[in-house]
């Protein structure tokens, strides 16, 4: 997870989007305000940002879930760029297997990257899911 493309851009930004993290650390219990405010600090900063909901439903017309994020876009290059403020907190589970645990260990808090750089780490992290459900014999994710 440590070799993932990453530039100069990418770790400036990481860098005011932890600062903002310190200083609205306050709401972090809401992540929706959280989000609005690292966004609103970052474009403060002069960053081109926006925050991004996302939802499915299911069959009946219901909301099953939901996924809020920051989707920053470099000027010139128009790279675009994604910032979860609790992303760890997303991929945690109940009855994790010990491999689980240490994968979930070395995630980033806030994550800042690429759309590439995201792909493979959901992949490699659904991936443990999967196994750590099996092991344990769940059909569901008990999600904490």
């Amino acid at each position: 997870m440590r070799n993932l493309n990453v530039d100069r851009f990418s770790n400036v930004l990481f860098t005011n989007a932890l600062e903002a993290m310190s200083v609205f650390r306050c709401l972090k219990s809401n992540t929706q305000i959280l989000n609005r405010n690292v966004m609103l600090f970052l474009q403060k900063l002069g960053y081109n940002n926006v925050t991004c909901k996302t939802k499915w439903r299911s069959y009946g017309g219901l909301t099953i879930g939901n996924y809020e994020f920051i989707d920053a876009v470099q000027s010139g290059s128009g790279v675009r760029y994604f910032i979860d403020v609790n992303f760890a907190g997303e991929f945690q589970i109940a009855r994790q297997t010990n491999q689980f645990r240490r994968f979930s260990q070395n995630l980033p808090v806030v994550f800042v990257g690429k759309s590439a750089d995201l792909k493979v780490i959901v992949k490699l992290m659904s991936d443990e899911i999967r196994r750590s459900m099996k092991c344990r014999e769940l059909l569901l994710p008990l999600w904490q």
